[in-house]
């Protein structure tokens, strides 16, 4: 029995036939090109559309499988894909707000749960942002615990095996960028400036904080820029973190010279005890 060819690959065969016979160089820029050029330059159009749409369709298939697949593990409680929500969650689109928003926070309070008193150091970074996580929602509504879980985030970053850990495969670390860890110290730093700004109970506000100095609160700098080649880097980064605090505070960018001191003060306010 005679190979049957495929359809797809007919219409390749003939398009390198007519670019053979037409021209050597075809361009696809070029109004110059003969019949033979722009009869195979069509053929591969008109074959080549039809694969890529194909090719499209089953990778968005493999995508929709994998998230069904994250999905089903996180409500198994996989310790890796439970982890891997806490930094970015690749589930289905399809999920409602509201579930979505569940499986994330389960994600965070589990992960403060198994890890939070004893973590390997291939677990510190992702429990580091869990505790960054916790906080969020509680800056208004409770500060005191808030500030609690961001003093906790504070001294993961500058223990050296969080650090060390940061491009680890074991718990999903690896799924942030450096950058992205860097932006989650300046969070936490924003956050307890915030927070020593406006004051918490039992500890009245301290306005200096963000209006006469830009000074670290807890722990500084991440251990990722504690060398002291990477001085001017945390200096940076704790520079944004005071801007930020200050432009949410006061719902402006424009920072006066003196407010808070440009340089800023790498040495921690109330630092945390030594672990």
């Amino acid at each position: 029995m005679p190979t049957r060819i495929p359809e797809v690959t007919k219409g390749l065969l003939v398009g390198a036939l007519l670019l053979l016979g037409g021209c050597g160089n075809c361009n696809l820029l070029s109004s110059g090109n003969s019949f033979g050029c722009k009869a195979g330059l069509a053929a591969g159009v008109v074959v080549l559309a039809p694969v890529a749409l194909a090719s499209n369709a089953m990778d968005a298939h493999r995508d929709r499988a994998r998230e069904a697949d994250n999905l089903k593990l996180l409500k198994q409680g996989d310790p890796l894909m439970t982890a891997r929500c806490v930094i970015r969650c690749d589930l289905p689109d399809k999920l409602d707000k509201a579930t979505d928003m569940a499986l994330y926070r389960g994600s965070v309070d589990k992960v403060i749960a198994w890890w939070g008193d004893h973590p390997l150091p291939t677990q510190k970074p992702v429990l580091m942002v869990a505790f960054l996580r916790k906080a969020a929602p509680l800056m208004d509504s409770d500060p005191a615990q808030a500030e609690r879980w961001l003093r906790k985030a504070a001294a993961l970053s500058v223990d050296p095996e969080t650090g060390a850990s940061l491009s680890s495969t074991e718990f999903a670390a690896n799924t942030w960028s450096m950058g992205s860890y860097t932006d989650a110290v300046q969070d936490i730093q924003s956050a307890l400036m915030a927070l020593r700004y406006k004051g918490i109970p039992g500890r009245a506000a301290d306005q200096g904080a963000l209006t006469e100095r830009c000074q670290a609160i807890a722990a500084w700098p991440p251990t990722w820029l504690a060398e002291p080649r990477e001085k001017v880097a945390a200096r940076n980064a704790l520079q944004t973190a005071c801007r930020s605090a200050y432009s949410r505070q006061f719902h402006t960018y424009r920072l006066d010279d003196d407010r808070p001191v440009v340089e800023g003060i790498l040495d921690p306010i109330d630092p945390v005890p030594p672990q």
